[in-house]
């Protein structure tokens, strides 16, 4: 499929554009009282809605397609498929018997792999151009808003919104009454942060900095001190890169600076910076506990980092969608070292005094649930232990392609492309920072498929502009103009 050919406006791509308000729907049913579906939440409408991708994809698929030949992607998905129905056929045929007793909860981590997949697939399928991308943007800034309106009322002016429990009780922070999570409001609203500023840099309206002002206070209100960090690493490394680094173009050195907007969005991102170091400092020092507290924290993840790389050297092709953290607290996994980590100093002292995370649990139990269970805060350790080598290889690849993307950014602004390498920018800070920040949670694991549409929209921009350059440079030496580039690749 060619970059200027199949425009065709798919069902299954109308179906990606609702994706978006799956964010509202409650992840804790129970403090929910206007879901009018209390024992349902968004795995379940992630579910339906990738199983209706499939079908959809299929359907497509077959219809257009002469001679179906598989893809790379495809045969992946496929892969994927196997070895997720072999991991879960062998806890039901009883080879994994300290599983059996964790119920239909133990499938809740395949809906977002088989979204992720169906959200990749179709994007593929159905070639993509960049308004696709930008139509789900704006579904993501509707959803943004309305966060934004939310914490503005509830932690800023501190009204209660009647039927929502938009601050936890015996809480400070924003969690939202409609999403009632944490971790999904702020990762989502850092995404949707550099999303705003992208449409900004794109359009050229005013109104997207007020959706970006909104996210950004949205994060504040969260309080969760990863989100907040990556807020402030992104912003930092998009000002040095346009602001100070490669400040004025390569073909205009010569050109005197002028109060443009352009240096008035570098004053404000910087004034928006340093609001967040300040204000960061003194939520660090009067929000979040005490040192002792902190490092806590700090030797129960290591300690759950090391229980999650023996799963991983017993399980080296992987566990199964959701099985890996499971097996942490199994009798069917022995303990190769953790046993003997816990009596080390300082994980010894810690476990005497700090009984509710994993540090006091029973990592050999006979059927997993029997005692507490809790998950294992990395987003890339879980799918290691999800899949394995594979999972491993596939997470190594990705990182390196995120560098990749900041060296196209550069690349851009050498070239002159200074609007088209902000843009660019922006997406790949929203995947990256957002990547970075599932590091220290599980969380926000279900929404991976909002990295996968990220990543899909940095891909696109790459492959299509280097088409066209390409093309254009076998009729005519000189580079295609910025305007005319981002027309056709619009």
């Amino acid at each position: 499929m060619t970059h200027e050919g199949n425009v065709k406006e798919y069902l299954s791509t109308k179906v990606i554009y609702f994706l978006p308000f799956m964010l509202l729907i409650p992840t804790q049913a129970s403090k929910s009282p206007w879901w009018p579906f209390p024992s349902s939440g968004p795995i379940i409408a992630m579910f339906i809605g990738a199983t209706v991708l499939l079908f959809l994809y299929t359907l497509e698929l077959i219809r257009d397609t002469k001679r179906i030949k598989f893809t790379t992607a495809q045969k992946i998905f496929l892969l994927w498929a196997i070895h997720t129905f072999i991991s879960y056929a062998l806890v039901v045929g009883g080879f994994r018997p300290s599983l059996e007793s964790i119920g239909s909860r133990i499938y809740t981590a395949i809906p977002p792999y088989f979204l992720a997949f169906m959200v990749f697939l179709t994007i593929e399928k159905n070639g993509w151009k960049i308004r696709h991308f930008e139509n789900v943007i704006k579904v993501l800034l509707f959803v943004s808003a309305i966060w934004s309106i939310e914490s503005f009322i509830t932690f800023y002016l501190n009204y209660q919104i009647p039927g929502l429990w938009s601050i936890g009780r015996g809480q400070e922070w924003f969690h939202s009454g409609f999403t009632n999570s944490l971790h999904t409001v702020s990762k989502a609203s850092l995404i949707i942060f550099w999303l705003s500023l992208y449409m900004f840099y794109m359009h050229r309206k005013p109104i997207y900095l007020l959706f970006a002002l909104g996210a950004f206070l949205t994060i504040i209100s969260n309080l969760n001190r990863a989100t907040n960090a990556l807020l402030i690493v992104s912003i930092v490394v998009f000002i040095y890169y346009f602001y100070v680094r490669y400040r004025t173009s390569y073909k205009g050195l010569g050109k005197k600076s002028s109060l443009t907007i352009n240096r008035m969005l570098s004053g404000m991102l910087g004034f928006i910076a340093v609001l967040v170091i300040v204000g960061g400092g003194i939520f660090v020092n009067n929000f979040k506990g005490s040192l002792l507290a902190d490092s806590h924290g700090f030797i129960e993840r290591a300690y759950q980092y090391a229980r999650a790389t023996e799963i991983i050297m017993q399980f080296p092709y992987g566990t199964g969608a959701g099985l890996g953290y499971n097996f942490c607290y199994s009798e069917d996994v022995p303990q190769i070292y953790t046993e003997d980590l816990r009596n080390t100093e300082p994980f010894a002292t810690f476990s005497k005094f700090y009984q509710s995370g994993i540090l006091g649990a029973d990592l050999q139990q006979r059927y997993v649930g029997e005692d507490n269970v809790y998950s294992i805060h990395n987003f890339s350790l879980n799918i290691i232990m999800d899949y394995g080598i594979i999972a491993l290889i596939m997470l190594t690849i990705y990182i390196f392609t995120l560098f990749k993307f900041l060296r196209f950014s550069r690349l851009l602004y050498k070239s002159d492309y200074q609007k088209l390498a902000k843009i660019f920018m922006c997406i790949t800070l929203a995947q990256g920072s957002t990547f970075v920040a599932m590091q220290a949670t599980y969380k926000f694991f279900a929404w991976m498929w909002l990295l996968v549409f990220l990543y899909s929209f940095t891909k696109h921009i790459i492959k299509a502009s280097i088409y066209e350059q390409r093309i254009h440079i076998k009729k005519d030496h000189n580079p295609l103009s910025e305007e005319i580039m981002l027309a056709k690749i619009y």
